[in-house]
């Protein structure tokens, strides 16, 4: 009734050989219910008169044998579902906990492009800096003014935001100033 792959036996193993016979039974979740009682006793008496088996396990531990204890089934079962979550979300934290390691590791050296440098620095080439002093000079002239409160850049007519907050101060910084720059018009 064993192929030659299964070398030991359990209600699952019980239930799928008994169909591969042909012969009608409960399926694999009925088993541990009322209805697989004869089956569970027929189980019973080959472990008592061959003796148990084990079955070779893919990472199963000591908390596999943990719901043997527990002589309501239903209970067995509900614990053995409860087991292999607790696995699936502990490979799922493994997993987890790799990706961020390998994350932190990428983020701890950031390339230099990615860090602006500030007043005419290597990422910023001088026309670059020109460009930003000159837009902030003349951004009274198009209409654009800075809002003390939120620090936003606005439209002067319509008090529509145009840029976020910090962006005039990231600006500042590109050029260098702290206040409004002095340009060449």
């Amino acid at each position: 009734m064993l192929t030659r792959k299964e070398k030991g036996f359990s209600v699952a193993r019980v239930a799928k050989a008994v169909a591969r016979l042909g012969y009608a039974g409960p399926k694999y979740q009925s088993m541990r219910n009322k209805e697989g009682a004869d089956f569970r006793a027929l189980i019973d008496v080959y472990r008592e008169l061959y003796g148990s088996v084990p079955g070779p396990r893919g990472g199963a531990d000591e908390d596999e044998n943990l719901p043997l204890a527990i002589s309501d089934v239903a209970i067995q079962q509900r614990v053995r579902i409860e087991l292999r979550k607790v696995r699936a979300l502990e490979e799922r934290n493994r997993i987890l906990h790799e990706e961020v390691v390998r994350l932190s590791s990428a983020m701890a050296a950031p390339a230099p492009a990615v860090m602006p440098s500030v007043a005419g620095g290597s990422v910023f080439t001088p026309d670059e800096v020109r460009a930003v002093e000159r837009f902030l000079t003349h951004m009274e002239v198009v209409g654009l003014r800075r809002d003390d409160d939120t620090g936003c850049i606005l439209d002067r007519r319509s008090d529509r935001e145009i840029a976020p907050p910090y962006f005039l101060d990231a600006l500042r910084r590109i050029v260098g100033t702290s206040g409004p720059p002095r340009g060449d018009g």
